[in-house]
């Protein structure tokens, strides 16, 4: 399969999640409807912008390709496979996460998916991984809780 296919199907993928999280705001309320809004429309520009980069991309490596002057090898991009059980485990992980959220708590589910997710995912160090998830879990309690005042499901917390 062409990187031009694979970066297609990413984003088709992404698009439809994000056109689905877009349709379920309107069932928040007004104020908390807005940062989900703004979020999916990032994810989209997004999906929409790593496809016109794997176009462009095909495009160049075409037109190299036709030119006799240059070299077979100039034009050769490594293909990466992809790893379909690495993205079912993770799938997996993701419907966990957010099933458990609201009997835990998003606030001891949270730090535990992203730590777990980092290493999983091999991304960085645990102790990097444990940073990223604080921090992370330490913003989203300021900006939601603090700031925002918006519900939170608090689990085992409240």
């Amino acid at each position: 399969m062409s990187n031009l296919a694979k970066h297609g199907i990413a984003s088709a993928v992404a698009l439809i999640f994000a056109i689905v999280f877009y349709v379920d705001s309107f069932n928040l309320p007004k104020d908390a409807a807005s940062l989900p809004r703004i979020l999916t429309w990032i994810i989209i520009i997004l999906s929409l912008a790593m496809f016109a980069e794997a176009f462009y991309k095909e495009r160049k490596k075409a037109k190299v390709t036709s030119d006799p002057a240059l070299k077979a090898d100039e034009t050769d991009e490594p293909q990466d496979r992809i790893h379909v059980f690495r993205i079912f485990v993770f799938a997996a992980l993701i419907v966990i996460y957010v099933a458990l959220i609201e009997p835990l708590g998003y606030f001891i589910v949270t730090p535990l998916f992203a730590i777990g997710a980092l290493i999983y995912l091999k991304s960085t160090k645990l102790w990097k991984s444990v940073l990223i998830a604080i921090g992370f879990t330490v913003f989203c309690y300021f900006l939601f809780v603090a700031f925002l005042k918006l519900p939170i499901p608090m689990g085992l917390l409240s």
